[in-house]
């Protein structure tokens, strides 16, 4: 794809072709989050949705830039999401937003909506926001370019934050619950170099079900299986068991097949002095149970040369 641009000052040509990075660790499916510069904060968990036709910023977040009410300007027009939820915004506020590192940057004035709604991100621009910065968007390279008067500027997606909301987003929908007073009163003076949510109030972890599912990850090894939760969304299901078929050659289904380690990944080795003098310790004897589990385990190990017997003259 090829955009001209117009200005004199702002003519070079944008293009995305072989030459362009694409994230190795992104599945290419994930969103388009960055970092930007506002109100002398840097922001991060900033979400770029090209398909959204109004710039979003969060009310946590709106406190967190020590902004205040009447910086608001009052709007009654609801937004619309994509199930026909309608929030009422709290009102627009004005910011001046820098995109981009120096000299390859750009600052513009962007409108945005004040909303108060859980979410995992911190601020949102869609179409308003990139068409002030001429952006040309790629969802393959998960990045985004605009002219700037230092040639062309490119913003990459942070692909660790992206997984971060996108999980975030998936816990909140598997395990809703009400926000804490605690969380309600949560600070609004945040680090300078981060304004994160998750920083400031973290979401509990997802606990395991009492519900399992098997599943058989070779079906000419019906012996190797995993369990996953019953209870998981399809989609993060689905997307975790093709995960684990892909990588199942990482699974160690017995002692033998952990051989090749290299000692200098791991070792066990006791801590003992060679100066010491050995001394004779009495004999233990076991419950029938655990000296069959013993011996089982003993089994095991010796074929795959794990362990190997010694023998100390008594």
């Amino acid at each position: 794809m090829e955009v001209a641009e117009p200005s004199s000052r702002l003519s070079e040509v944008i293009t995305y072709g072989p030459s362009d990075p694409v994230p190795a660790a992104s599945s290419n499916h994930e969103t388009l989050v960055i970092e930007v510069l506002t109100n002398n904060y840097i922001v991060k968990k900033f979400y770029v949705d090209p398909g959204s036709s109004v710039d979003v910023l969060y009310y946590r977040t709106f406190e967190s830039l020590k902004l205040t009410k009447d910086q608001l300007t009052p709007v009654r027009t609801p937004l619309v999401g994509f199930g026909g939820h309608i929030v009422h915004p709290e009102g627009m506020v004005s910011l001046m937003v820098t995109i981009g590192r120096h000299p390859r940057c750009r600052t513009v004035h962007v409108s945005f909506a004040v909303v108060k709604a859980d979410s995992p991100y911190n601020m949102l621009i869609g179409r308003p926001t990139l068409n002030a910065l001429r952006a040309v968007y790629s969802t393959y390279h998960l990045s985004f370019k605009f002219p700037t008067l230092a040639g062309v500027a490119e913003v990459s997606s942070d692909v660790n934050a992206a997984r971060e909301c996108y999980l975030a987003t998936i816990q909140a929908a598997v395990a809703p619950r009400a926000a804490s007073k605690a969380e309600e009163k949560r600070p609004a003076v945040l680090s300078i170099d981060s304004i994160d949510p998750q920083k400031a109030g973290k979401l509990g972890k997802l606990e395991p079900g009492n519900e399992v599912e098997q599943v058989v990850l070779d079906d000419s090894r019906p012996d190797q299986v995993v369990q996953v939760g019953a209870g998981l969304p399809s989609p993060l299901k689905e997307e975790m068991i093709c995960l684990i078929k892909n990588h199942r050659d990482v699974f160690a289904w017995s002692a033998d097949e952990v051989v090749g380690v290299p000692l200098e990944l791991m070792i066990h080795q006791l801590n003992v002095n060679p100066q010491t003098r050995p001394m004779r310790q009495k004999r233990r004897h076991f419950g029938p149970e655990r000296s069959k589990a013993i011996s089982d385990e003993i089994d095991k190990l010796l074929p795959a040369k794990i362990i190997h017997e010694i023998q100390y003259p008594t």
